[in-house]
């Protein structure tokens, strides 16, 4: 089982896609369950929710064939169909999320920051 330390910080989006890429070495999304407290799910949505869209970079060719770097703001691309299915659980700790496969936990995020408002 893998275990990752927050450290005391909130559940934040760039947490969750540190800890959801981790698990996505251990299975295939279509394997994964995310285990999570209802209030810290809904803190997380709230904190996504009005994000529409991202910030992609990168280096392209420009005049004389110099390379130039160029950022955008785009619309996030739609991939639900490749995410983990949420199981909303009281009884899970505020304190963690935790990625199982075929019900059993394989990675744990602990020690995140309990105030979910």
């Amino acid at each position: 089982m893998v275990t990752l330390d927050a450290n005391g910080a909130p559940l934040t989006p760039a947490l969750f896609a540190k800890a959801y890429k981790e698990a996505r070495k251990l299975a295939p999304a279509r394997f994964l369950t995310l285990r999570v407290n209802p209030a810290v799910f809904e803190k997380l949505l709230d904190d996504t929710e009005d994000v529409k869209e991202i910030v992609q970079a990168g280096t392209f060719p420009g005049h004389l064939g110099r390379s130039v770097t160029k950022i955008a703001c785009v619309a996030a691309p739609n991939g639900l169909g490749d995410g983990v299915e949420v199981k909303q659980d009281k009884e899970c700790l505020q304190s963690q999320i935790e990625f199982q496969i075929h019900g059993s936990t394989e990675l744990i995020v602990e020690h995140l920051a309990t105030n979910a408002d």
